[in-house]
């Protein structure tokens, strides 16, 4: 039976990874944190939904994707039914953010993280 180790720490792996669990998980967390672009806290509702369409069609523009803004005019006020509509807007342009190489990851706010490798796109299944 071959043994096998960590080609970074040298500790014992239970399989034929390179890396051992610890250092996987270090090397995740290092790269959430360097490939985060957009780190939005604390907004809820009407306000962070207005934000994130906004990061999405600057992040989309700096990539060279031709966007028409005006088709994703947020108003200042609006009642439940067009909040509906702007949830809508908002979920078109997640995807194109994804089709684009983005991740964008809800909770408590939103993040936004650009060219994630699988093991950190397994991580944040996870999460």
């Amino acid at each position: 039976m071959n043994e096998h180790f960590c080609t970074q720490c040298g500790q014992r792996c239970d399989d034929e990874r390179e890396l051992c669990t610890s250092c996987v998980e270090q090397a995740v967390d290092t790269e959430l944190q360097q490939k985060a672009v957009v780190v939005r806290d604390g907004a809820r509702g009407w306000r962070l939904t207005a934000c994130l369409i906004g990061d999405a069609l600057d992040l989309l523009e700096n990539d060279g994707v031709k966007v028409d803004r005006t088709q994703f005019e947020v108003p200042l006020e609006a009642d439940d039914y067009y909040f509906e509509t702007v949830e809508d807007m908002a979920r078109e342009l997640e995807d194109a953010l994804g089709a684009n190489g983005y991740t964008v990851i809800h909770d408590d706010g939103y993040v936004i993280y650009k060219g994630l490798s699988d093991e950190a796109h397994k991580a944040l299944e996870n999460y």
